[in-house]
């Protein structure tokens, strides 16, 4: 059986109140949030979430980041972290992105769904 939206939304608000920060990496963070771009301009960024809709909370406007050359590496993930520095979660790319030169990284969608558990984010450069 399905959770109602209304066990789920609450929790959804909570999460949105806590992810406060976004990152992007160049690998599996796995559980620590390692592998985060770092040099040039590249900083976090805030996020801001939409209330939560359908089991899910979606953030509310793209992301940009500063991406530093790469050379050979991509973004292929993006990360959430709390106000603190904690590290949360973090979501594949759908699209690796490569940065062989400084760009802009946008992430035009970043979405945390719990009616499937998935944290999506679509990235492009």
């Amino acid at each position: 059986m399905a959770a109602s939206t209304d066990l789920l939304h609450p929790m959804l608000a909570t999460a949105g109140q806590t992810a406060v920060e976004a990152s992007l990496h160049t690998a599996d963070p796995g559980s620590t949030g390692a592998n985060e771009v770092s040099g040039g301009d590249y900083e976090r960024v805030p996020v801001a979430w939409d209330p939560p809709s359908g089991g899910a909370i979606t953030a509310d406007d793209e992301l940009v980041f500063l991406v530093p050359a790469l050379g050979s590496d991509e973004v292929t993930h993006v990360g959430l972290w709390n106000a603190s520095g904690d590290w949360l979660i973090d979501a594949a790319a759908a699209v690796p992105q490569p940065f062989p030169t400084a760009g802009t990284a946008t992430v035009e969608v970043l979405s945390l769904d719990m009616t499937n558990g998935t944290l999506s984010a679509q990235v492009s450069s």
